[in-house]
């Protein structure tokens, strides 16, 4: 299903519906592979991306953005198991705003250029997202609720936008490793030839002084830190122990 208007923003239910909660929002480094589900509490929301739902992380919410199309198997090989996938609370997926109208051809199927998956998946919510390239200055939404997302380095940082608006106090980042030299998780090198891990450490930085003035009294706590050392710097096991404690 292909469309050329954007959707309708679903995101105002959302607002401070967790307020006062503790969450953990995953990437997608190799440190990920670290994290043991059965030793956070389960009163601790986890949000999640893309290819992580075939992780063992029981996640509350999931974003995905794009269909991976420089290795057609990562999504259409695997389409059905992305389709029929639900987590606890709500899964998002993107609708991308530019290039609407160029397409290419994978697996004997026209499919947009700019990666959009389909538009019919079970269970979803769509979010429209304007494409914002690698900018200097934050481009997060002081309402998330009004307007368009932007897509920026990574969908880490739409996910995290939603997950702050849910009013959540207490973040714990895990496997943002922000290092691509052995790939991500599984191995994949889509990231580092796109030199991901630059421009992803680059936008931390940039938005980090945004979270900072919007969210006061936030803390956020990066787990075993790799190529960015920001906030809160923990490992693992401290991780553990504060989910419980604080």
């Amino acid at each position: 299903m292909l469309i050329e208007e954007t959707v309708p923003n679903p995101f105002a239910e959302y607002y401070n519906k967790h307020l006062g909660e503790k969450a953990i929002l995953f990437g997608s480094g190799p440190t990920i592979l670290e994290f043991n589900s059965g030793q956070a509490p389960p009163d601790v929301l986890r949000f999640g991306i893309n290819d992580q739902i075939f992780l063992n992380l029981d996640l509350d919410y999931w974003f995905m953005g794009d269909n991976h199309r420089q290795d057609p198997d990562y999504f259409f090989g695997k389409f059905d198991l992305y389709n029929d996938y639900e987590p606890n609370k709500q899964k998002f997926v993107r609708f991308c705003n530019w290039d609407k109208d160029q397409f290419i051809e994978i697996y004997g199927n026209k499919v947009n250029r700019n990666g959009q998956l389909p538009l019919d998946m079970k269970y979803s919510k769509y979010y429209t997202a304007d494409s914002c390239g690698n900018p200097d200055e934050c481009a997060f939404n002081n309402d998330l609720s009004v307007g368009n997302l932007y897509a920026v380095a990574s969908i880490t940082f739409e996910i995290l936008q939603f997950t702050l608006y849910t009013g959540i106090d207490k973040l714990f980042l895990i496997g943002h490793d922000c290092n691509y030299t052995d790939g991500d998780y599984n191995k994949s090198v889509i990231g580092k030839n796109l030199n991901a891990g630059y421009w992803i450490s680059k936008y931390w930085d940039v938005c980090k002084p945004w979270i900072e003035k919007k969210y006061p009294n936030l803390k956020i706590y990066w787990v075993d830190p790799v190529g960015v050392q920001l906030f809160n710097c923990i490992t693992l096991e401290e991780s553990y122990e504060l989910m419980e404690t604080l």
